[in-house]
């Protein structure tokens, strides 16, 4: 028998069962498990993991995500394990495949031959149409083969077994020396020691435990990783994680403000949506210089222009300009509107309205509205009784009134009322009421 590697046991311990048989050793290498391997050197900048990979510019937990977060500088990609319904490990985050796919249902009722199907990046983008959910064993090839390093997150309750097949995978492609297990579920971290003690492990916590270091110990961890808000509630854990030899990775941080206030505190990682930037401000701080933060977003409003008076004829479109924005949010009195899409101005009252647009950014947060109101007119009233609905004859019928005058408003007003919610609806009858008694008030001076 020739073998590369003999399993330890879960105290560190290894041996080789020969059941009597003669064996021979030869070219025998024993690696340690070097305590506190993990620390950040003084001098060094915070390590980079990308969560999902980098999940603000491209479908998260992809391979996309993953060459994109690489190609901006992160050492570490994140990512969150699960098994098909025919044991096969995913990378997905969720429970279901509802919210980053085309698909319904949970995770573990799919086998591998329906996830394969799934397209995983449309819902972010069109450009992204195709993406499809990788399977742990595509993420390592892709990591082993273009580069980089796996934070390798166990998500929720897992077998024996489960925890098995996510260690032979992790050994199959030989990516054990780049790989790092961590998980909120403590059994999954002892099933992994258990199976696999070479791979390091973290312990992923919302709140600290009320002994970080004694649960450290317990389950031999090399890191303890806490929320941000979880760590800035109890900062001087740090140091005593640190003098345990437990490194300490904060999850998610996206704000350059909380990235200075950790590395002050001592961190060694931050697990990050933005990759790119956090890597941008690790190469500021190492020139010493105070890394500049991220500009403010600018957003304004481009049409309809503040201030316009619009006819029921008009569709002008929602339009924007934004800057150093991620997301713009389009709201037309309160309701959600999709920049790009025509205002139809057939649905909406006589009088003001408000467009608003809010854009986040890495550098916060800003703002822009823009007031119009809508006018009666008689081109206006028109194009409300030509799109109304209302069979061909009355329509007829009213463009004849409409073509003879003012003197023809309140008749029309007073049809547009009998035939609310009857041959008309309720809400364009209103309208058509409204406009045409707007239009005989303004006639009559």
């Amino acid at each position: 028998m020739r073998t590369t590697q003999v399993a330890r046991s879960a105290d560190g311990g290894q041996a080789l069962v020969v059941n009597g048989a003669k064996v021979s050793f030869d070219d025998l290498k024993v690696t340690a498990l070097a305590p506190g391997g993990w620390l950040r050197p003084a001098g060094s900048p915070l390590t980079v993991f990308a969560h999902r990979g980098a999940s603000s510019a491209a479908p998260e937990n992809t391979l996309v995500s993953d060459e994109i977060a690489r190609r901006g500088g992160a050492e570490w990609i994140e990512n969150d394990v699960q098994p098909s319904k025919d044991g096969v490990p995913y990378v997905l985050h969720d429970d279901t495949v509802d919210r980053t796919t085309n698909g319904k249902g949970a995770i573990r009722d799919l086998t591998s031959t329906q996830l394969d199907a799934l397209d995983a990046g449309s819902w972010f983008g069109p450009v992204y149409a195709g993406t499809r959910v990788p399977t742990l064993a595509a993420q390592l090839e892709d990591l082993r083969t273009r580069g980089g390093n796996l934070l390798l997150e166990i998500k929720g309750k897992h077998s024996r077994e489960e925890v098995a097949r996510i260690v032979k995978e992790v050994r199959d492609h030989q990516m054990t020396g780049r790989v790092f297990v961590q998980s909120f579920e403590v059994d999954a971290l002892r099933h992994t020691r258990e199976l696999a003690p070479e791979l390091p492990l973290g312990l992923l916590r919302g709140d600290l435990d009320a002994d970080p270091v004694a649960v450290a110990k317990e389950l031999g961890l090399s890191a303890y990783n806490p929320s941000d808000g979880g760590l800035a509630a109890r900062p001087n854990a740090v140091k005593d994680l640190h003098a345990a030899g437990v490194a300490v990775n904060v999850w998610t941080v996206d704000s350059a403000a909380r990235w200075k206030a950790l590395e002050a505190a001592g961190v060694d990682g931050v697990i990050t949506n933005r990759p790119a930037e956090l890597a941008g401000w690790n190469s500021a701080w190492l020139q010493g210089a105070t890394p500049a933060p991220p500009a403010a977003p600018t957003v304004a409003i481009t049409s309809p222009a503040a201030g316009a008076a619009l006819d029921r004829a008009q569709r002008p479109v929602a339009a924007v300009r934004a800057a150093g924005a991620d997301t713009v949010r389009l709201t037309l009195d309160g309701q959600e509107l999709a920049a790009g899409t025509a205002i139809d101005t057939t649905a909406l009252a006589l009088g003001r309205h408000t467009l608003r647009a809010e854009a986040t950014g890495p550098g916060g947060r800003a703002e822009s509205t823009a007031e119009f109101t809508v006018a009666a007119t008689p081109t206006g009233l028109a194009s409300l009784v030509l799109t109304s609905g209302a069979d061909r004859n009355a329509v007829a019928t009213l463009t004849v009134m409409l073509g003879q005058g003012q003197g023809q408003y309140r008749p029309l007003a007073q049809w547009a009322d009998n035939q609310a919610g009857r041959g008309l609806q309720a809400d364009r009858a209103r309208l058509i009421a409204a406009d045409a008694r707007a239009l005989e008030a303004a006639a009559r001076g």
